[in-house]
């Protein structure tokens, strides 16, 4: 029975780690990421210049010189393997996966909201997974706490403008 036990502890260790609950990922993806690479559909894509990501205070957005769009809450479960990241798309919300190293972020996304969240972070030839993988910029907290207002200023005028056209 004891050789059965140990065979199990064996299997178990073989398995993939589940991440631990902890807000280590909710401090580590605050920033100001830059676009180095994306494919959909296991075809590699062309980047527009300039193009960044900000996750800062649980807002996110994208950046591009001065204009900021795509505006809202993000959310992130790290206790999912693998992990789970929530993206706001005007209305709806994208369900993708993500994996976080440092100052390496890469996260796989569906085609559309209605769509799967994919099971893992990759892509392959006509499957509709986009995935975007990220470097971190310098940026300093003074920094990330004025793109932390300035998110929250678009997405409110976002909000008060879908109301304004819903009236």
């Amino acid at each position: 029975a004891a050789a059965g036990i140990v065979a199990l502890a064996e299997e178990d260790d073989a398995r993939e780690p589940v991440p631990q609950v902890t807000r280590d990922d909710e401090a580590a993806i605050e920033g100001v990421w830059r676009l180095v690479k994306a494919e959909r559909g296991g075809t590699p894509q062309v980047l527009e210049q300039g193009l960044q990501v900000v996750f800062a205070a649980g807002w996110t957005g994208l950046k591009q010189g001065d204009a900021v769009g795509n505006v809202g809450r993000y959310e992130l479960d790290a206790t999912r393997a693998p992990k789970h990241l929530n993206l706001p798309r005007g209305n709806s919300v994208v369900k993708g996966v993500y994996e976080l190293d440092e100052d390496r972020l890469v996260f796989a996304l569906p085609a559309g909201p209605r769509r799967e969240r994919p099971g893992k972070v990759a892509t392959q030839l006509g499957d509709g997974i986009t995935v975007m993988t990220l470097e971190r910029t310098e940026s300093t907290r003074e920094q990330l706490d004025q793109l932390a207002v300035e998110l929250e200023r678009t997405a409110q005028a976002q909000e008060s403008s879908r109301d304004g056209q819903n009236e």
